[in-house]
């Protein structure tokens, strides 16, 4: 958890079949737009990394540089043996 302008923030990672992908999601917890701000996606069969921020909800830049670097760290897959 994430504490910025009087908010809190959690990162939650989890994965999803239907699109054969492992997320990580961003969500605020208290504060002026409580939900989910933004989702980092590693898919699967493509290799590809997205990241989408929902319009109109605003997110610190510190909370945003957090949410990336994690998703940098947690989502790609791990390296072979």
């Amino acid at each position: 958890m994430l504490s910025a302008d009087g908010e809190l923030f959690e990162i939650v990672r989890l994965s999803d079949v239907e699109r054969d992908a492992m997320c990580l999601e961003l969500t605020a917890l208290r504060g002026e737009h409580p939900g989910i701000l933004a989702e980092a996606v590693w898919h699967d069969p493509t290799s590809r990394f997205t990241v989408r921020w929902f319009v109109g909800t605003p997110v610190p830049f510190e909370v945003a540089e957090w949410f990336l670097a994690s998703a940098r760290e947690l989502l790609p897959p791990s390296p072979g043996p």
